[in-house]
């Protein structure tokens, strides 16, 4: 469909939808497309998750089309998220405390939608760096003595949220999740492989962990942390290495992870583990009402 977009003088939107929870959407100014959105919505559990990509064409400078397109998808988000919601909620399927999140994943890094993201209320949120490495030329790394590996069940799971909390309790934007949201974001899917997951133990003492994915002939370590007073002893050396062996083990050529940008040290970790920075993520975000 097209329409004015009232609030954006001299911008027409052409709307559309490429799938049940998926949008397209074209800013249209007076010399022509001047930029598109794609909206897609994801129910993952704890949260709704719509997430935008931008793209503006080459020769725009006018914050006022970013902004289109936003206020689009952010007005098609809290429209379609509220539909869908709405017979689950009365037939008690969903949770009520779910968060409505809009996400803009990896923007054009241009002025104009830098601007046009601030006065939307997004904040830069998520910035990361993906790191990878081959899974070949295994590092020989051994844990201390007196600890030892053992796999996800579920009654490790506390052991695993305990050492999740403990480790990352001190980065900023900390979520601090209970357990069970914890598992919800990342024991839940398909590509969580609870029998390469690990946790360390001394004795009955959580310290680290690291929660292993496979996806697309990839390992991917989704999250792995060592507990602040168990740092310094080679528990992060002997993590990867951990994860490295049993994505090599599934005959998987690559692992990956993820770092954020304003964590030096564990990015000089990995460093010393043979990974590579390959691709960059931003993502800028802002809860819905």
């Amino acid at each position: 469909m097209t329409s004015k977009f009232p609030r954006v003088p001299g911008i027409t939107l052409r709307a559309s939808g490429s799938g049940p929870l998926a949008f397209t959407a074209e800013a249209v100014d007076a010399e022509g497309v001047a930029g598109t959105a794609s909206l897609t919505l994801e129910d993952r559990g704890h949260e709704w998750r719509a997430t935008v990509g931008l793209s503006l064409a080459p020769e725009t400078d006018e914050p006022m089309v970013a902004a289109a397109l936003l206020r689009w998808a952010e007005v098609q988000s809290q429209t379609m998220i509220q539909r869908i919601r709405a017979p689950l909620l009365r037939a008690g399927r969903v949770a009520r405390r779910a968060e409505r999140v809009l996400c803009v994943d990896t923007p054009p890094e241009d002025p104009a939608t830098l601007e046009a993201l601030e006065a939307a209320g997004l904040k830069l949120t998520v910035a990361e760096d993906e790191m990878t490495r081959p899974t070949a030329n295994l590092p020989a790394v051994r844990l201390p003595s007196g600890m030892e590996f053992h796999a996800w069940d579920d009654a490790a799971a506390p052991l695993f949220h305990r050492a999740y909390f403990e480790a990352f309790r001190d980065r900023p934007g900390f979520p601090g999740w209970d357990e069970a949201r914890w598992r919800s974001a990342f024991t839940t899917d398909a590509a969580f492989r609870p029998d390469l997951s690990v946790v360390i133990l001394e004795g009955t003492e959580p310290v680290g962990f690291a929660v292993l994915w496979v996806e697309d002939e990839t390992g991917w370590v989704m999250q792995m942390g060592v507990r602040p007073e168990w740092r310094g002893k080679g528990l992060g050396e002997a993590l990867l290495a951990h994860a490295i062996a049993a994505f090599a083990a599934e005959g998987l050529p690559t692992v990956a992870l993820e770092v954020a940008t304003n964590n030096p040290a564990a990015r000089a970790l990995y460093e010393r583990m043979g990974f590579v920075a390959t691709t960059s993520y931003r993502s800028w975000r802002k809860k819905l009402s």
